[in-house]
């Protein structure tokens, strides 16, 4: 059994693009739950972590936590992430690109820029399994909870399995807290730590959390793949899979394949 927990984290900046990023990390489910144990134990009185107040000096969630205790408890959750989730993986995709790209019809069809992101990232994800052999393993997919379209994301899974030839043997899938779930949480500080690097500003998280070859990351550009997914649905995925049937032996001695 596989656990993947996925999040969100977009730059709400007034500019010319409205960058979205979901991220997950996954691994097999007892060692997950090891993870988890760990994670919780590290945080002490923190009912969780969030990634986008950890470096704010006036975050009440962080309140009367030194900068130079934040880094170390930083370090501590990374070093789980490190041990126990075996892949990552990113989907970035520019909303407002998007949105001038795609038809209301596509949309209210195959669903918001998010919904989008999270699909490619699920499917990058079953790519990546495949490579193990592993496509046949069920899989419990987690997504935070909050986003307007996270009801049109849960019923896009649904549609996706019922293709002729299914992406993931889903075991669950539903909505979580960050409180509880440091799988989410986890998710939240690569999509933050992504978001950040696609900008091009400095973050330590995504720094520390790409610092081992374990886990194993791969990132999807949504905005590149769109053309291809416009001329139809069924048939991107089965180009993909085929593409990735073709190197599926392939191996490659770096674990971060981010932003490439």
């Amino acid at each position: 059994m596989i656990d993947f927990g996925l999040d969100e984290s977009i730059d709400k900046r007034p500019t010319a693009k409205r960058l979205l990023v979901v991220a997950a990390h996954a691994g097999i489910t007892t060692n997950m739950k090891k993870m988890s144990a760990k994670w919780e134990k590290d945080l002490g009185r923190l009912p969780y972590f969030h990634a986008k107040d950890l470096w704010e000096e006036d975050s009440s969630l962080y309140r009367g936590m030194s900068m130079r205790k934040r880094d170390q408890l930083l370090s501590k959750l990374v070093s789980h992430v490190h041990r126990y989730p075996k892949w990552g993986v990113i989907a970035s995709i520019d909303e407002l690109d998007y949105n001038a790209r795609t038809t209301p019809r596509f949309r209210s069809q195959s669903g918001s820029a998010y919904t989008h992101a999270v699909i490619m990232a699920l499917l990058e994800f079953y790519f990546m399994l495949d490579r193990e052999g592993l496509n046949k393993t069920p899989v419990n997919i987690l997504i935070e909870e909050g986003h307007k379209n996270g009801k049109q994301a849960l019923a896009a899974i649904e549609r996706i399995q019922s293709l002729p030839s299914p992406i993931l043997n889903i075991k669950s899938y539903g909505f979580g807290k960050k409180e509880g779930h440091p799988i989410l949480q986890s998710a939240d500080a690569l999509a933050y730590g992504s978001l950040q690097k696609i900008k091009g500003s400095p973050d330590r998280i995504f720094k520390k959390l790409t610092s081992t070859k374990r886990p194993v990351y791969r990132h999807v550009d949504c905005g590149k793949r769109l053309d291809s997914m416009l001329s139809g649905y069924a048939e991107y995925v089965a180009r993909l899979h085929e593409e990735n049937r073709r190197k599926h032996f392939a191996k490659t001695d770096s674990a971060i394949l981010l932003m490439t």
